[in-house]
């Protein structure tokens, strides 16, 4: 029973181990960003003693978050605490743009070639690899009547090329299908001293001409003259 003791309290020294807290980083955000191969994260700033594990790391679009570190002002007393940043990166505009050409009436459509444009820094001259196709075909048809006169045509692209920071979109080109040349050769005569000169003619060369056509039928000679 506790009547029965007498209770002695000694004066000893209490030894209390006390940890470092461990801190709250700072809220760290930033607004969605297009990618950009010419940013490095030490561009993008931070609050007092927040920093970067790799600063010069170029953010881009398949990773969502970077380490950082936070170092408070005590660090006596206060962990340095490592965590992650998140940030959303969007791919890049690129235009694919189909190149103009000319061909002649008569003559087949040149091969189509394109050009890129929105490709960023170091990329313009050396672009990302790209998965998928790019398909160029046009309206023009010599085996179409209604579609192979002198005129305009237009150039569409279409596929699926896809790259891991750049989106792409495409832009038509324009077929100019000139007249063709037809060469004309006037006939030598002959006359008699004194005599009035003779009926002036003139030849076609027959490989001029295409899908059937004539002189008679493609050739206005009403401005023809002699001299």
């Amino acid at each position: 029973k506790a009547g029965n003791y007498a209770v002695s309290v000694s004066n000893l020294p209490v030894r209390v181990n006390i940890s470092k807290a461990t801190p709250t980083p700072p809220a760290v955000s930033f607004s969605p960003m297009s990618y950009d191969p010419t940013r490095v994260l030490s561009s993008l700033s931070l609050p007092a003693g927040v920093t970067w594990d790799s600063p010069s790391t170029v953010p881009t679009v398949s990773v969502t978050s970077y380490p950082a570190t936070f170092t408070p002002a005590d660090t006596v007393n206060y962990n340095i605490v490592n965590f992650n940043i998140p940030i959303t990166i969007t791919k890049a505009p690129v235009v694919i743009k189909a190149d103009n050409k000319p061909t002649t009436y008569g003559q087949a459509a040149p091969a189509f070639t394109y050009t890129f444009s929105g490709f960023i820094g170091p990329d313009i001259e050396n672009p990302p690899p790209r998965t998928g196709n790019i398909t160029a075909s046009t309206d023009y048809d010599r085996d179409d009547p209604a579609k192979r006169g002198v005129g305009t045509y237009q150039i569409i692209l279409s596929g699926n090329p896809m790259s891991d920071n750049y989106a792409y979109t495409f832009e038509s080109g324009i077929l100019t299908v000139n007249k063709a040349t037809v060469n004309v050769t006037a006939e030598n005569k002959s006359v008699v001293y004194g005599s009035a000169a003779p009926q002036y003619t003139f030849t076609y060369n027959a490989a001029n001409f295409f899908y059937g056509d004539t002189p008679a039928s493609s050739v206005n000679t009403s401005g023809v003259t002699f001299n």
